[in-house]
C-alpha cells in the first residue's frame, strides 16, 4: 500500500466543496484536468472532467446507469476496455448500438470515447478497419489507447494518421515497448492519462495494484511541462489522473493544477 504524506492529506482537506479555482482557470486556457469517476464519487469537491471505465463485455449493462451518474460533469471520457478475450465481439453488436444510442450529436462537445486495448492486444489491420468503421458512425470523437508495441510501428502510425485516429498519450512506467506517446497528432484535442509509474505491478490484472502510485513533485513538474507542449499543438488538452488510491489521485490532480498555473 502507498503511504500518503501528511502534506497531501492536509492538501485534500483544504480543497472546498466547490471546484478548486486553479481548475477553472486552466479550463479557460484549454487545459481540463480530471480524475477517474471512481476517485471523484466520494470526494467533497468537483472536477471539470471525469473518466468512466467500462469493460466491453459489460457495456450494455453499465452504460446507461453510468451515463446518468455523470450527467453533472462538464466533460466525460468513456474509457472502454477491450482485452484479447473479447476482440471477437464486433462494434456492430447490439450492445454497442445501445451504448452509442445514449449520445446525440450535441454530446460530441462534452463526451469522448476511448477504445483501450491492454498489453495483450496486438495490432491487426482488420481491427483497425473495425475501429475506423465505429469512428464513422459514432456521435462522439473516438481515440485509441493501445499499449502493445506493435501499434507503434511507423506503418501503423501512418495508417492511423491517414484515418485521423488519434492515440491517447500516457504517463506510465518506463518499460520497453509500452506506448506512451504517438509520433503524430491530428484533430483538435489531446488526451493524457496519468496512470502512475508502478513498474513492479504494471502487469497485474487488478487496476488497484497496477495503478497504485503517488506522483512526486518533480514528476508532476515534468508532466506539467509535457501538457504545455501538447497544448501548443491542440486546441484542448484533457488530462486524467488514474493512479490509485483515490486520495493520491485527487491530491496529485490538485498539485498538477497548481504546477500548470505557474506556467500560464
Amino acid at each position: 500500500m502507498i503511504e500518503i504524506s501528511p502534506q497531501i492529506i492536509q492538501l485534500r482537506r483544504e480543497v472546498s466543496k466547490t471546484q478548486y479555482p486553479a481548475l477553472s482557470q486552466l479550463t479557460s486556457h484549454g487545459i481540463v484536468i480530471g480524475v477517474s469517476h471512481s476517485a471523484s464519487r466520494d470526494q467533497t469537491h468537483t472536477f471539470p472532467l471525469s473518466e468512466v471505465n467500462l469493460r466491453s463485455e459489460s457495456l450494455a449493462l453499465e452504460a446507461s446507469s453510468r451515463f446518468m451518474a455523470t450527467s453533472a460533469q462538464a466533460h466525460v471520457i468513456w474509457n472502454v476496455i477491450i482485452d484479447e478475450f473479447h476482440l471477437q465481439e464486433t462494434f456492430a453488436s447490439k450492445k454497442w448500438d445501445t451504448f452509442l444510442s445514449l449520445f446525440l450529436e450535441e454530446h460530441a462537445a462534452t463526451h469522448t470515447l476511448v477504445l483501450y486495448y491492454p498489453w495483450g492486444v496486438r495490432y491487426a489491420s482488420d481491427l483497425l478497419e473495425s475501429i475506423d468503421a465505429l469512428q464513422m458512425r459514432s456521435p462522439l470523437p473516438v481515440l485509441v489507447n493501445a499499449e502493445h508495441y506493435t501499434w507503434k510501428t511507423p506503418e501503423v502510425q501512418k495508417a492511423m494518421h491517414s484515418l485521423k485516429l488519434q492515440h491517447v498519450y500516457m504517463d506510465a512506467p518506463h518499460l520497453p515497448g509500452l506506448i506512451k506517446k504517438s509520433e503524430y497528432h491530428t484533430g483538435r484535442i489531446a488526451i493524457l492519462r496519468c496512470t502512475g509509474r508502478n513498474a513492479k505491478s504494471w502487469f497485474e490484472p487488478n487496476l488497484e495494484e497496477r495503478y497504485c502510485y503517488s506522483y512526486s513533485q518533480p514528476e508532476l513538474c515534468a508532466i506539467a511541462d509535457r501538457i504545455i507542449e501538447l497544448r501548443d499543438d491542440h486546441k484542448k488538452v484533457y488530462v486524467t489522473l488514474c493512479n490509485r488510491p483515490a486520495s493520491a489521485t485527487v491530491a496529485n490532480a490538485i498539485q498538477l493544477a497548481d504546477e500548470l498555473q505557474k506556467r500560464m
